[in-house]
């Protein structure tokens, strides 16, 4: 990955690769020049998938559909593995977050201001903890 060497070390996530691995099997440079512009992808692609789980996650259990027994059984286990796919979705938009951020440390060591990584992106999620499952 040609321009943030130094980057290839930090990790992108839980046990994820390190984050110059992770941008080049998306086939991604990162330069002085663009690390803002990616820092902006990735934060897009997050909140599009943060939006998806907030309006979809709540639509996505599954009912009681009769008074047999069978139903009560099928009814948690749909359920259970409906959350585990949404833990699954929203660590990954933790580790793309994860990303961000450390490209937006590589834009402060690439001599960017402060003000330059805010006007970067808002997310319009910037706390993602509100919609974490109690």
């Amino acid at each position: 990955m040609t321009g943030v060497a130094d980057l290839g070390g930090r990790s992108v996530g839980d046990g994820g690769a390190p984050l110059g691995s992770a941008l080049d099997a998306l086939g991604l440079t990162v330069t002085p020049e663009n690390v803002l512009e990616v820092r902006k992808v990735l934060l897009a692609e997050a909140d599009r998938l943060w939006r998806g789980l907030d309006v979809e996650g709540r639509r996505c259990r599954v009912d009681l559909c009769g008074g047999d027994p069978v139903s009560y059984d099928a009814m948690h286990a749909f359920n259970h593995r409906i959350e585990a796919f949404l833990d699954t979705v929203r660590a990954r938009v933790q580790s793309l977050r994860n990303a961000a951020e450390v490209l937006a440390d590589a834009a402060r060591r690439y001599g960017r201001t402060e003000e330059q990584v805010s006007r970067s992106f808002t997310s319009a999620y910037p706390d993602l903890d509100v919609w974490r499952r109690a």
